[in-house]
């Protein structure tokens, strides 16, 4: 997990995620940080990659505002999935890389430096500039930056689900920071990619919807659809 360790540290210095401050001048709480490592596997058990995560210790964030942030309910996956079977349009999952460093950081945080990792001298912390996983704001500020993009993009909430919006010919679910796309065409799924990506979202596209969250779909005929999971 080394490597994957590097490439998060590398990645949220390219986002400006932080700046490396002397600890002299911090005046307020120093928040630890935590590494989550994953293996991601697909449905059969197969690990696909490996991913490392820094998260803030948010538990230990004093005070808090409104935190709720939306999750897709699962009746509306099985919905999105009647419809792209019913209309044979074309799905995809995508997976929103660093997600939560899109949204502004709600306040002035510090944290210390990840173990495994130093300073550039013996004294120093790292002062949050974007929002960090772990942080119990950023899951609201996030879901409140992507449903007003998609909202600039002419999509409409479903009043039903806060997690399914859709315009012309065009499906969206979202659970946290993976998405489920159908749409009439390949093309409108990759110009909905290429909108997103333009607002500065990073995200990867992990081909046809035959997985979400684990679950593996696969299609038995035009009118059948069977899940699984391990």
């Amino acid at each position: 997990m080394d490597q994957a360790a590097e490439t998060e540290i590398k990645e949220l210095e390219e986002h400006n995620v932080w700046e490396e401050i002397s600890a002299d001048r911090v005046k307020a709480k120093i928040i630890p940080a935590t590494w989550v490592f994953r293996r991601k596997r697909n449905p059969a058990g197969d690990i696909k990659r490996r991913k490392a995560r820094i998260c803030l210790r948010g538990d230990l964030i004093e005070g808090s505002g409104d935190t709720y942030s939306p999750l897709v309910a699962f009746s509306t996956v099985r919905l999105f999935l009647i419809v792209s079977m019913i209309l044979n349009w074309p799905t995809c999952s995508i997976d929103f890389a660093n997600a939560f460093v899109k949204a502004t950081n709600p306040k002035t945080t510090y944290m210390k430096i990840p173990l495994g990792f130093r300073g550039s001298t013996r004294n120093t912390v790292l002062k949050l500039l974007k929002s960090l996983y772990g942080h119990n704001l950023v899951p609201r500020l996030f879901f409140n930056l992507l449903f007003k993009s998609l909202s600039t993009l002419n999509f409409i909430q479903s009043l039903y689900d806060e997690c399914l919006w859709y315009r012309d010919n065009i499906f969206i679910i979202i659970f946290v920071d993976d998405c489920g796309i159908c749409a009439k065409t390949e093309a409108l799924i990759n110009e909905i990619i290429a909108d997103l990506e333009k607002m500065g979202f990073k995200l990867m596209k992990e081909s046809t919807f035959t997985e979400f969250l684990g679950i593996q779909y696969t299609k038995i005929d035009s009118n059948h659809v069977h899940l699984t999971q391990e």
